[in-house]
């Protein structure tokens, strides 16, 4: 029997089956640095609310300090959004705008706001910020950016394992339990 392919068919096969895994390679590549992109990881990218606050007028412009809306932050491990009450304190005697009025719709009739997390951790992460901000003293903006001077909230930092370690455990704080995976792990 006579031979079924030309001798150069051995050299397309391996040819094509190398590039075949290159491709493979490549394409894995592409979308272990694409899932670490900011456009994945929301960094940067503004969050919509279901009303228009800005942080730049009040942190930035009324200097309102972040624990006065986020009153949990220093006590427990959320910094917690801020019920209608905070809100209304003021604005009780701030009105005449749309979304005013709209608050003070909610308000009254005792429908809270439910307004979108920006900044969220995996649930096997345990984080606490009380720790972060009474305990070592860490400024919000160390984790969060300047958030006084953003019209629309955003996340600002990674807070991945990487930065976090890289950022404070292993370099600011410098303490070799901090950097134990069950201290975040749990």
């Amino acid at each position: 029997m006579g031979q079924i392919f030309r001798p150069s068919a051995n050299v397309y096969a391996k040819v094509g089956a190398l590039s075949l895994f290159y491709l493979i390679i490549l394409v894995l590549l592409a979308l272990a640095v694409f899932d670490r992109s900011n456009l994945i990881r929301r960094i940067n990218v503004p969050r919509s609310q279901p009303v228009p606050f800005t942080h730049q007028m009040h942190a930035g412009v009324l200097g309102i300090d972040c624990i006065y809306c986020h009153s949990s932050v220093e006590k427990s491990k959320f910094a917690g959004m801020p019920s209608l009450d905070t809100c209304m304190a003021c604005h009780n005697e701030i009105q005449g705008t749309f979304w005013l009025q709209w608050l003070t719709d909610r308000f009254e009739q005792k429908e809270p706001v439910q307004w979108t997390r920006v900044t969220d951790f995996p649930d096997f992460v345990y984080f606490n910020h009380s720790i972060h901000v009474k305990g070592r003293g860490l400024d919000c903006s160390e984790c969060h950016g300047v958030v006084e001077e953003m019209t629309v909230m955003w996340k600002a930092k990674s807070l991945t394992m990487g930065y976090c370690l890289d950022t404070c455990h292993r370099t600011t704080w410098n303490i070799e339990q901090l950097t134990n995976c069950s201290v975040c792990h749990r």
